[in-house]
C-alpha cells in the first residue's frame, strides 16, 4: 500500500475536491483511505492510500501542482 499526501489551498478546496473525485471515477480506482484534515493557515491536507502503487503514482502526478499552488 502506497500513500499520497497533498495539500490544498483552503480557498480552492471544494474545486479541488471535485477534481480528485472525478480523477478517480475515471480511472476507476477506490482508494483504501481518503482522509482530509486543516493543515497551516489557508491550507488543507489530502491524505490517501492506494492497494496499488501505479494507481498512487497517477494520482499523485495528477495533483503535484494543486500542493505547490497551496505552496
Amino acid at each position: 500500500m502506497r500513500s499520497v499526501d497533498i495539500h490544498l489551498s483552503s480557498a480552492r478546496f471544494g474545486e479541488s475536491l471535485g477534481d480528485m473525485r472525478r480523477w478517480l471515477d475515471h480511472n476507476n480506482c477506490a482508494p483504501a483511505i481518503f482522509e482530509t484534515a486543516s493543515a497551516i493557515p489557508g491550507t488543507v491536507s489530502v491524505h490517501v492510500e492506494f492497494r496499488e502503487d501505479e494507481d498512487a503514482e497517477a494520482f499523485e502526478q495528477a495533483f503535484a501542482a494543486e500542493t505547490e499552488a497551496a505552496g
